[in-house]
């Protein structure tokens, strides 16, 4: 099997096995899933960034970001998640000039770098709430059954919202993979071939059925 980016899901889905290749050259060859997962990582994308240093991290003298996760509800920071499952993106950023209004915001991007989705924070306890000085651990939850499957990258940013001024960004910070398996209970079915879109809720559907008289 020759390894195509938008093939990706199907491969590990389908195949035992797989071979990645590079101007004709064998860069690796074995299980289906670890040669995805060497293609996905060639780019150095991981689902944790941190900045340790103040210095270099993201931001202005207002605020500064200290590391980015995806992780499981648990707390579990992972590059693979089950399209079932929520994840959970959380930033984690230092306000250093206390009395200002801001907000963490989320930009995802699937593989075909289309955007998916842009998220505000809206936690009532924060919103148009100036903030003191000090470290804040702020957390979206994506729900389970919403993301297709597929390679998400996703970028931080700390902005006011009215009126703008962008404080702090970190392009494609993070990345994670969506996996949607054949056990046939989300959105996908029973279906195995490629499944387009840029989500994949599994909705509530019902049906009224009258027999003949």
């Amino acid at each position: 099997m020759i390894l195509v980016s938008h093939d990706m899901p199907a491969i590990t889905r389908m195949c035992s096995r797989a071979i990645l290749l590079n101007k004709g050259t064998v860069v690796e060859a074995g299980p289906a899933h670890e040669v995805v997962n060497h293609y996905l990582h060639a780019g150095h994308i991981q689902p944790c960034a941190e900045w340790p240093d103040p210095a270099q991290a993201p931001g202005n003298e207002v605020v500064r970001l200290r590391a980015v996760r995806a992780q499981t509800e648990s707390g579990l920071i992972m590059d693979r998640f089950d399209i079932r499952r929520p994840i959970d993106l959380e930033v984690e950023f230092d306000v250093l000039k206390p009395g200002q209004v801001f907000v963490p915001v989320f930009n995802l991007y699937n593989e075909e770098d289309v955007t998916v989705f842009i998220a505000h924070d809206r936690d009532p306890a924060w919103q148009r709430t100036p903030r003191p000085a000090g470290r804040y651990i702020s957390t979206a939850r994506i729900p389970g059954n919403l993301l297709a499957e597929g390679m998400m990258t996703v970028s931080p940013l700390m902005m006011t919202e009215s009126p703008f001024r962008l404080h702090a960004h970190a392009p494609r910070a993070l990345g994670f993979r969506v996996d949607d398996g054949a056990d046939g209970d989300s959105a996908r079915g029973d279906f195995h071939g490629r499944w387009p879109g840029v989500i994949r809720p599994l909705l509530e559907w019902r049906t009224r059925f009258a027999p003949p008289r």
